[in-house]
């Protein structure tokens, strides 16, 4: 199945829409008075991992909800379209946690330019890599029920390191020193 035009543009404004979403989520727990239930979805600290959760929980909104407004609309193959979702989710967050360590570590640079450079050049990383997939892959095997049950297995990790973290520097906020949900 090629990909068509509509499938292209949703996935081209995907990152847009993630984009914004991540943004509005960074600060959402904080702007609920620390809602222990939006924290399940925002960051509740400066860790990287919890920054982890403004790229997983945009895009299941956004693969989610355009499946399901467009699927019978635009035919939308459901096994492409959750792989996207998933590989949106793996690209991006490798590019964030890549970026943050070799300029946080490699050359000392803390820098929200850097920070938001690394989540938009991952979206964008990942969606040619998902219109690749679309173009060129006629027949993607992998079921979207197995996408869906790994992005929901990113989903579940998530929340459970959000409240169980290791104590290891992914999970550290280096900013109030701790590895707990910042409630102030």
């Amino acid at each position: 199945m090629e990909l068509t035009k509509k499938e292209r543009l949703l996935i081209y404004i995907g990152v847009v829409v993630i984009f914004l979403l991540s943004v509005l989520s960074h600060n959402l727990y904080k702007w609920t008075n620390y809602n222990d239930f939006i924290g399940i979805f925002t960051p509740t600290n400066e860790s990287i991992f919890q920054h982890l959760k403004i790229i997983i929980y945009p895009t299941i909104f956004y693969y989610l909800i355009t499946y399901l407004i467009f699927n019978r609309k635009y035919e939308i193959a459901a096994n492409k379209w959750f792989l996207s979702a998933l590989i949106t989710i793996v690209v991006t967050s490798l590019v964030v946690i890549s970026m943050y360590y070799t300029f946080h570590y490699g050359f000392e640079i803390e820098s929200m330019f850097v920070d938001i450079s690394s989540l938009v050049i991952g979206l964008i990383g990942s969606s040619l890599i998902c219109a690749h997939i679309y173009r060129f892959k006629e027949n993607i095997k992998l079921s979207y029920i197995a996408s869906l049950i790994l992005i929901i297995a990113i989903a579940v990790l998530t929340s459970y390191y959000d409240v169980n973290p290791s104590h290891v520097d992914l999970f550290y906020d280096h900013q109030n020193h701790t590895y707990e949900r910042v409630t102030e």
